[in-house]
């Protein structure tokens, strides 16, 4: 009835996280970090409406064919309520994925959907290429970012973690302020098309970046360790190679 049967239980990632140090302000970058990729990606589903103008005009006013009668209006409105779906409504997505994973891989592959998104959109010609790019997937992006950002910085704070998490809540707010003006800017100099994938090239390096300095204090895998997990699971099958004798007869 020992101690250490009991102790041998955990798993090994919670027994070496605990000897594991941080260097002075982590929690800090962490809630930057956090702010930063909430202002990207859910922000900019804040400013949709500017697309959602813009696309009223381009498919109802230019093509007949497009217009659509009744007590729904435009088939616009699908983009976004398909984005506000996955972004809210399949939030366990992103819950799940920042505790399998951790919160920093979980926003990278978050990024580099919305990116994907927003970047297949520039050349969608139907409406319903809208949906399946700025619709679904940049809408799993914001999914597989929102709750991991938003959760992260509270691992870091006992006093201060109310003040951290409304810091950290305020990209929202902040990200529409910036991007619905930026957004109509890039739609007046470049174009549909060209917006898109300058918003394309910003949530990917933002969010990507922001990433790097997101991370539970609870979870060991920050994205920097993403590649050393991959450089060993690749030693592990070269290894696996060379040891089986069918494949060193063969």
């Amino acid at each position: 009835m020992g101690g250490g049967p009991v102790a041998s239980i955990g798993p090994k990632r919670f027994r070496r996280q605990s000897l594991r140090t941080y260097p002075r302000g982590m929690g800090i970058m962490v809630v930057f970090s956090s702010f930063v990729a909430l202002a990207m990606g859910p922000g900019l589903l804040n400013a949709y409406g500017v697309y959602e103008e813009e696309y009223d005009r381009l498919f109802d006013s230019k093509d007949e064919s497009h217009a659509w009668s009744g007590a729904l209006g435009s088939p616009v409105i699908f983009i976004g309520v398909i984005q506000i779906f996955l972004a809210n409504g399949m939030g366990f997505i992103g819950g799940h994925c920042a505790q399998r994973f951790g919160p920093g891989p979980s926003v990278f592959a978050g990024g580099i959907l919305m990116a994907l998104g927003l970047f297949a959109a520039s050349y969608a010609r139907e409406i319903w290429q809208l949906c399946l790019s700025q619709g679904v997937l940049f809408g799993l992006g914001v999914c597989l970012t929102w709750i991991p950002a938003a959760s992260a910085p509270a691992s870091w704070f006992e006093k201060n973690r109310g003040l951290a998490t409304g810091i950290t809540h305020m990209g929202l707010g902040i990200g529409g302020l910036v991007f619905a003006p930026l957004t109509r800017f890039l739609l007046e100099k470049t174009g549909t098309s060209g917006s898109l994938r300058w918003l394309a090239l910003v949530m990917f390096v933002g969010v990507a970046v922001a990433s790097l300095g997101i991370h539970s204090k609870h979870h060991e895998r920050p994205v920097s360790e993403i590649f050393v997990e991959s450089v060993r699971w690749s030693t592990c099958l070269d290894n696996l190679g060379v040891d089986n004798p069918a494949i060193d007869n063969g």
